[in-house]
């Protein structure tokens, strides 16, 4: 029979085997948050991207041209409608419609002056300005207003949450690198609005299909 002391001493290695398996268990945890840390938003990878060259004109690819250029908007009452090509129909929209609009035409023209005028000023302190990109071959384009509910920031009239999603034929990634080629990768915009009635995007949130 068992001395009060070899139990003692059982009861010192069960213990010593229980506090080791735990630390160890904490190391693991340790690392797997240090890797999540460490690691970059849903960023998929292994992309391979097309060679960059601020001269080259989108327009003179036939077969960019004859891909779906026109943008779809999308209600949140479930309803499509297509926006027409021709600037002179932008009008009949939101302000907020209108400067996704905007932030997309800037980025087909590759135009990084327009396309940083799109954003608040919040935002470019934040995440500052993107100083050049190439044309974008943008094509099957997708505005989509939801029913989200976000608190109004501080000095603006009203807050509002849009999807905005399109392709990018020959993706070069000097303005999106999140996404390869013919990817598509939805961006939840918040878009302000001030006093004035002018509006900005506030904020980009990331969403990868899986």
């Amino acid at each position: 029979m068992p001395t009060k002391k070899q139990y003692q001493k059982k009861a010192c290695v069960v213990i010593a085997s229980v506090m080791g398996a735990m630390v160890l268990i904490l190391l693991v945890l340790a690392v797997i948050l240090r890797y999540f840390e460490e690691r970059p938003p849903s960023v998929p990878g292994n992309i391979q991207f097309a060679d960059p060259s601020l001269s080259a004109d989108i327009y003179a690819d036939a077969a960019y041209m004859a891909l779906d250029r026109s943008i779809h908007y999308v209600t949140n009452d479930g309803y499509t409608i297509t926006v027409e090509i021709p600037e002179s129909e932008y009008a009949k929209y939101s302000k907020e419609v209108q400067l996704l609009i905007a932030l997309v035409r800037a980025a087909e023209r590759g135009d990084s002056e327009a396309y940083n005028a799109c954003f608040s000023p919040e935002y470019i302190q934040e995440s500052g300005r993107i100083d050049s990109f190439t044309m974008q071959k943008i094509y099957d384009i997708m505005i989509t207003e939801y029913r989200t509910s976000i608190s109004v920031p501080e000095g603006y009239r009203t807050a509002a949450v849009y999807g905005l999603r399109y392709k990018i034929k020959d993706n070069n990634g000097s303005l999106r690198n999140d996404m390869g080629s013919d990817a598509e990768h939805e961006q939840y915009i918040s878009v302000v609005t001030d006093a004035q009635g002018n509006a900005w995007i506030y904020g980009i949130q990331l969403y990868y299909s899986r």
